[in-house]
């Protein structure tokens, strides 16, 4: 029995010894695949390659922003677009799957690439719709953007720092698992080739491990020395000071500023740097209440000088700084220097005063408004104009000033120009100021936009043209007795028209034929709408052919060319004024006849040659006065018309002189044929002459 039951109590022992090894190659197995598959997933998923790729995105996209703010050839919105949504996209994979997993783990880090989200979020807008050249707008994208280099590079840093240690307790894991897999296979010699195997396996895996940590921590100190590097090339200085604000750290960009080596400022307070001339202790005291309650600050400003003795300006920024333990560090932030900005700044104040000086030094009204048509500026013309106070009027709309009916007008053309946001032209508009004069305003509104492109004020300006409109009026009387070009000239000169010359001109004599006894067979009434439709239709002719009206002869009328002064068209526009008339007469007959009343026809004669021109009569009453035997003889070839029987006589002195000015028209001379030659009263010899070619 004890034989039996030693062999049986040892196979007891070694099956019990089997099945203990079994369990444990099997755990041990179960725990290597475990530990493989989480290396796998480690290997498709770099944490701290993802968040290094973030830094660099970053600053790429910032170097985009500053080279389209500075209008650099290649730049466009399209690079903006394709770096701003690389970042996007690399941050946005941060927040799902493994890496989001990983990432949770590290303190601090989630929140930062959200914050950074929400910031580009904001910024996006901006960033596509900066245009090439607008450096301000660039250097203030790049401001937003660098704040975040700084939390984006310590999020790196602690994933690094995560990932090594991760991986690190992983190696050491996978090692304990090896050893205890060694002393399990002892007494298997069949296993010692699978384990053996294995362990080389694991080795490998050891390496990439540590190769891979290698890796990070390389890209980890690049990442690092990049950011100095954009620190130290950026316009704006970092520091940081310590919980006493004594300085620990100064970038080099603040000696290209000052001439100032950092390394001395090390260590003192900013306090320290205060100058003898800055008298502003409420600002000096505002600072010191924020640093000793340890809270963010922002556009804190102050003079300080340079290495030469020259006085600049600063605005720093800053945000205290907390340790693990919670314990207050110190503090970080960035500095700039605003010395031209502040020069500028107050070249901007002494312009706008200018500016509101010579608003208001200009006889006419300049106002702007916003949107609800509320008065934001009103120069001190119209206040006088409105009986107003001008910082009084500030809020306040026309009507309260004006009345509801012009008030409510002007506030019709304000609505105008917001909803069309185009200006709108001068125009009319009567106005009864306070002191109860009609007035006349010669108004037009422009509209004030905004970057996005919407109507945000709207300028008004309105001048007083109310004695124009009364020297118009004047004019329009004065034309209806004198010729228009007279009236133009006579408006222009201080003295009559000028001293008596003698001047080449085309003259045209034009009468109705047969007046005299279609008169005895009308009323009188009648026979004045006769000839006011008769001369209204000659004068346009004449008018807009150029010439000028000398002078209404009963049912004629007599016309010249080239007074008061020579266009050197004179004779072609007599020609072409010749066969208007006989055009315009031709049109009135076909409205006569189809009224029923009797058909009209009209003679006309047309000289060219030298004539007197001056004024004649007393300084009391001038009239401009045409003579000299041009003027007889055109008259005379008017009167010859009946006697040849044709319309229209000229003389071979205007046709000829129409071929010889240069821009004539062919067909105005082509319309006359050549007739027999007549005596003339007062010549000796036969006068040339051409009379209307019928129509063929």
């Amino acid at each position: 029995m004890r034989l039996i039951g030693r062999p049986r109590r040892r196979y007891i022992v070694l099956g019990a010894a089997i099945l203990i090894f079994v369990a444990s190659l099997g755990a041990t197995v179960s725990r290597l695949y475990t530990v493989d598959t989480d290396f796998a997933q480690d290997f498709g998923e770099n944490l701290v390659w993802s968040m290094a790729q973030n830094e660099s995105e970053l600053l790429r996209l910032m170097d985009a922003i500053g080279r389209q703010g500075e209008g650099v050839a290649g730049a466009g919105t399209e690079e903006l677009q394709n770096r701003f949504d690389l970042l996007w996209s690399r941050l946005s994979l941060l927040r799902e799957g493994v890496l989001a997993e990983h990432l949770r783990l590290i303190t601090g880090a989630t929140q930062t690439v959200d914050a950074a989200l929400m910031v580009l979020a904001r910024l996006e807008p901006q960033i596509l719709a900066l245009h090439p050249g607008d450096a301000t707008e660039a250097r203030t994208l790049r401001a937003e953007l660098a704040k975040l280099l700084p939390d984006l590079h310590q999020a790196t840093v602690e994933a690094s720092h995560s990932e090594i240690a991760r991986l690190t307790e992983r190696s050491d894991e996978l090692h304990r698992t090896l050893f205890t897999t060694l002393g399990l296979l002892v007494g298997l010699v069949l296993s010692v080739g699978m384990l053996v195997l294995l362990l080389m396996t694991e080795v490998r895996f050891g390496r990439a491990l540590a190769n891979q940590a290698t890796t990070a921590e390389a890209e980890a100190r690049g990442s690092e020395q990049r950011f100095r590097d954009v620190v130290e090339a950026g316009s704006d200085w970092v520091w940081e000071t310590d919980e006493e604000d004594r300085f620990v750290f100064l970038s080099g960009s603040l000696r290209d500023l000052s001439g100032e080596d950092p390394t001395r400022i090390l260590g003192r307070k900013r306090a320290d740097l205060r100058l003898a001339d800055d008298h502003d202790g409420a600002n000096w005291a505002w600072y010191a209440s924020i640093v000793e309650r340890h809270q963010p600050f922002r556009d804190f400003e102050f003079p300080y000088g340079d290495a030469r003795g020259g006085r600049h300006w600063a605005r720093v920024h800053g945000r205290p700084v907390f340790g693990a333990d919670n314990r207050f560090i110190g503090y970080r932030g960035t500095g700039r220097d605003i010395t031209a900005e502040r020069a500028a700044s107050t070249a901007i104040a002494e312009s706008r005063e200018l500016l509101r000086a010579v608003i208001d030094a200009v006889p006419g009204i300049i106002n702007v408004k916003d949107r609800a048509s509320r008065y934001v500026l009103m120069n001190r013309f119209q206040a006088e104009v409105y009986g107003a106070d001008q910082d009084a009027a500030i809020g306040m709309v026309s009507a309260d000033f004006t009345g509801i009916d012009y008030g409510g007008g002007s506030v019709r053309l304000d609505r105008e120009v917001i909803e069309s946001g185009q200006a709108l032209p001068f125009q009319e508009r009567d106005f009864v100021g306070k002191d109860g004069r009609e007035r006349t305003w010669w108004t037009a509104k422009q509209p004030l936009k905004d970057a996005n492109g919407e109507v945000r004020h709207i300028v008004t300006v309105a001048l007083d043209i109310t004695e124009l409109k009364e020297t118009e009026r004047a004019r329009l009387n004065l034309a209806r007795y004198v010729s228009p070009n007279l009236v133009e000239l006579l408006a222009a000169k201080s003295e009559p028209i000028g001293q008596v010359r003698r001047q080449d001109v085309a003259v045209i004599f034009a009468d109705l034929v047969g007046f005299t006894r279609l008169s005895a067979r009308e009323t009188p009434e009648r026979t004045m709408e006769l000839l006011r439709d008769l001369h209204a239709r000659l004068t346009e002719v004449v008018l807009a052919s150029g010439g000028t009206l000398e002078k209404y002869l009963g049912d004629g009328l007599m016309a010249t060319f080239g007074t008061p002064t020579s266009s050197g068209r004179d004779a072609s526009q007599a020609l072409a004024c010749i066969i208007g008339m006989v055009d315009a007469v031709a049109t009135w007959n076909v409205d006569r006849v189809a009224g029923g009343e009797q058909r009209l026809d009209i003679s006309i004669g047309a000289h060219f040659g030298p004539v007197i021109l001056g004024d004649i009569g007393t300084d009391r009453r001038l009239e401009y006065a045409v003579v000299g035997d041009t003027v007889n003889v055109a008259s005379r070839l008017e009167a010859m018309t009946r006697r040849l029987a044709s319309p229209v006589v000229v003389s071979r002195a205007l046709i000829e002189a129409a071929l010889a000015e240069a821009r004539t028209s062919p067909n105005s001379v082509d319309a006359f044929a050549h007739a027999a030659a007549q005596s003339i009263d007062g010549h000796d010899e036969k006068l040339e002459i051409f009379v209307l070619a019928p129509e063929t």
